[in-house]
């Protein structure tokens, strides 16, 4: 059985991807609200967080298109 080592790019890949992910979502989520004041944050950083674990979960089962195995 092969095993596949992960450098240390494609760690950072990963982290960036999921950071860049959470960004995304929570700047969609905040962008729902009218105003500012009418943020719900908890939600949008639980939700943020959420797709953040959730990429960073997939690129390790997955892996990354860009970081070569």
């Amino acid at each position: 059985m092969k095993t596949k080592t992960i450098g240390v790019n494609g760690s950072k890949q990963r982290v960036f991807s999921a950071l860049k992910t959470f960004a995304q979502t929570l700047s969609a989520t905040i962008s729902t609200a009218a105003v500012l004041s009418d943020v719900d944050w908890r939600t949008a950083l639980s939700a943020a967080t959420l797709a953040g674990l959730i990429s960073l979960s997939m690129s390790f089962a997955t892996g990354l298109p860009e970081v070569k195995q």
